[in-house]
């Protein structure tokens, strides 16, 4: 499970690396604030469209052979990225890196759905969790150093290489958890049934919809901050790396609770409460860049670690809710979670891209509409899911 949980890691620590890159590579390329975010929400596209095939086609196929694929495509993405000669080359590199990074995460939800059940599943998905939530906080920091001791491209440098060592992992240590099954030789109409009995479970629709919409809060921060903090508050990157560490410090905290075992409280219960603290803490930040007082990172940073705490409680728990009724097909189940989180993101940093950079208020205002969007969905998935038991 380390393999699996390090193989997670790839694509949030592809996104929040180069945060701190961001107005050089504007620099280096002449390019707008709105050009840079870009790279983000095509990302987060790749990262979407691909998993929707490697799910299912891991259920018939094996979990395996697509983690290889998807991680070959990674690296020819991270190289890609390393060698852009312009803004558009590092778009189209950035797509494809997407479209590979989204093979650890959408598997590996599937491969501990493959192994483990009920609280256990909880547990693990919490460890996977905690994981994911080193990335936020830690990537930014070494992304910020690489940047500033040796440029923009040396993200890169390290995001191939970890690639590879992915590859080598899958190769040499992960055991197959799913063989192929021989009676979905017809694969392509099998994804299509496996969507459809999916896509008919209006409850899993929702609990999806709830976690893209905390997807798209957390997504729109990242591509915000980086301007906010960067370019309007004279931070150095290598400075900026480190309020990764303070912001994603709630999400740790919660993270660790669960992975030990200390929150018991049923899933339902728990989105709900994330959903809500996120929400509350949105409406904070709004409240703030409204006002103008977003001039001190002190108190701009107070809501969001709120949020990051939230959200960490609300990932784990609407994951939990997506994962518990479809082993059968975990891994459409996990690739629908990913897709519909990721579009979301995707659509969020599109609309932030478009704003006005020269304040944060844009970006606080979508941040709460995505908060209580994640609020409103949780409460109608619990309404459904406490009917149906």
């Amino acid at each position: 499970m380390v393999v699996v949980a390090g193989l997670a890691v790839l694509g949030p620590l592809s996104i929040s690396a180069y945060f701190p890159a961001f107005p050089a590579i504007a620099e280096t390329f002449g390019a707008s604030a709105g050009d840079v975010r870009l790279t983000l929400s095509v990302y987060l596209l790749g990262f979407c469209l691909a998993q929707l095939v490697y799910g299912p086609v891991s259920d018939a196929w094996g979990r395996r052979p697509v983690m290889v694929v998807g991680l070959t495509l990674f690296v020819a993405g991270s190289l890609g990225c390393l060698g852009a000669i312009d803004i558009d080359m590092l778009i189209a590199s950035r797509l494809l890196q997407g479209m590979g990074a989204c093979a650890g995460l959408v598997l590996g939800r599937a491969v501990v759905r493959d192994r483990l059940e009920g609280p256990a599943m909880t547990r693990m998905l919490a460890v996977m969790a905690l994981a994911l939530t080193a990335a936020p906080m830690l990537g930014p920091l070494v992304g910020g150093a690489l940047e500033t001791w040796f440029g923009w491209r040396a993200v890169f440098v390290l995001l191939t290489v970890l690639g590879v060592s992915g590859l080598l992992g899958v190769a040499t240590v992960l055991p197959e958890t799913r063989g192929r099954d021989v009676e979905l030789t017809g694969w392509v109409t099998a994804i299509g049934r496996r969507y459809a009995v999916l896509a008919a479970d209006w409850r899993f629709m929702v609990v999806v919809m709830s976690a893209g919409f905390v997807t798209a809060h957390v997504y729109l921060w990242g591509a915000g901050a980086p301007a906010l903090f960067i370019s309007l508050l004279g931070f150095t990157p290598g400075e900026f790396g480190m309020l990764g560490l303070v912001t994603g410090f709630g999400n740790l905290c919660v993270s660790l609770a669960m992975a030990a075992g200390r929150i018991k409280t049923d899933p339902v219960v728990l989105g709900i409460i994330g959903t809500i603290g996120i929400s509350i803490g949105g409406l904070v930040l709004l409240g703030l860049c409204a006002a103008g007082w977003w001039t001190n990172p002190v108190i701009v940073l107070l809501p969001i670690v709120l949020i990051s705490a939230c959200a960490g409680l609300a990932n784990v728990a609407l994951a939990s809710l997506a994962m518990a009724k479809h082993g059968a097909i975990a891994g459409a189940a996990s690739a629908v979670l990913g897709a519909g989180q990721m579009a979301m993101g995707a659509a969020g940093v599109l609309v932030l891209a478009l704003q006005d950079a020269s304040t944060p208020t844009p970006m606080a205002f979508l941040m709460t509409v995505a908060a209580f969007g994640g609020a409103v969905a949780a409460g109608v998935a619990a309404v459904g899911l406490r009917r149906a038991r």
